[in-house]
């Protein structure tokens, strides 16, 4: 389930209660969020910027 704020989970008048919060920082899902970096290396050399790899990953 996606689109629920904080604010809105912990208000006294929402129906959802006790969830689990999940962020891009959550050590648990880490590799659910983002690019890794051949994915970024491959989108790189797709649009030829393969010479800018080092710099990405700065």
């Amino acid at each position: 389930m996606t689109g629920i704020t904080r604010i809105t989970q912990e208000s006294i008048f929402s129906d959802l209660n006790n969830l689990a919060v999940v962020t891009t920082t959550t050590e648990q899902y880490e590799d659910s969020f983002g690019f890794t970096e051949h994915e970024v290396f491959d989108a790189l050399e797709t649009y030829g910027f393969s010479e800018r790899k080092e710099a990405v990953k700065c």
